[in-house]
């Protein structure tokens, strides 16, 4: 078993493959820096611009404008053993030039394929799904400006894939010169934007609560707001038709913890 330890970054990937066909050894495995003393004699490693940028210029003129996506998407897949998977894939494209990209008969191909499509599934889903809420000034903190002193619109997501590069397209189109932030429970991360100006965000975990931030945080007039909206959902309902079943086949439930009407449809399920 050949283990090559690298810093897990997409950089990190491109220069496992550099050293892999430099050494003429290819790995069986690929773990972080963390679980290097659980394997005794592996290959560490040295991420650098130069062998990265290389094997980058080979996959750009080998891979299709779809498979240099897919290579994208399959990347913030977060998957475990996903960096393994698009090893091999790009060893095979290097090897065999384009034609590996969409090889029907090769597994780790359709794989690659396959989780790509869950991924912008995903974010597609999360486009419709996203809520955001006004805050107050002043708890928000970008790591280049210190605390934001303005109100913005804030949205508390938990997706299962990192897709917050690929919703920050859709809502810079959508919401124009208006301040709004993305935040990513899960991962730990946010984006904010103003216009094109992106940046990127942390909270303090403790001012989040089931469904968005505590009420203490919102803005004057956004819990009258949401009352408004989970009264305007109530009123739409028919008691007699809900389908819970049809609900969760229709929007699976792993979306609902941050929708706000979510808080107040849970009573037609008792």
């Amino acid at each position: 078993m050949r283990v090559f330890v690298y810093d897990q970054s997409f950089e990190g990937l491109l220069s496992v493959i550099f050293d892999a066909y430099t050494l003429k050894c290819f790995p069986s495995h690929l773990c972080g820096r963390g679980d290097l003393h659980y394997f005794a004699g592996a290959h560490v490693v040295a991420t650098r611009p130069e062998k990265s940028g290389r094997v980058f210029a080979a996959l750009c003129r080998k891979l299709s404008t779809e498979g240099l996506h897919n290579l994208f998407l399959l990347w913030l897949a977060e998957e475990s053993g996903g960096d393994l998977l698009l090893f091999r894939h790009l060893c095979k494209v290097l090897q065999h030039g384009g034609i590996a990209e969409n090889d029907p008969a090769d597994a780790d191909a359709l794989a690659v394929r396959r989780l790509a499509r869950k991924v912008a599934r995903q974010a597609e889903h999360y486009a419709g799904f996203v809520r955001f809420q006004k805050t107050r000034p002043g708890f928000v903190r970008s790591g280049s400006d210190g605390v934001i002193a303005k109100e913005l619109y804030l949205a508390i997501i938990e997706p299962q894939h990192n897709i917050l590069p690929l919703l920050q397209r859709h809502f810079v189109a959508r919401l124009g010169d208006q301040l709004w932030a993305i935040y990513d429970a899960a991962r730990h991360y946010g984006l904010m934007a103003e216009g094109e100006d992106v940046r990127e965000i942390f909270l303090d975990e403790n001012i989040l609560h089931h469904g968005g931030l505590r009420e203490e945080l919102l803005a004057e007039g956004e819990e009258f707001m949401q009352e408004m909206w989970k009264s305007y959902f109530q009123s739409c309902a028919v008691r007699e038709r809900v389908n819970p079943s049809l609900q969760k086949q229709l929007m699976p439930q792993r979306y609902w913890k941050y929708l706000t009407e979510k808080q107040i449809f849970r009573a037609f399920q008792l």
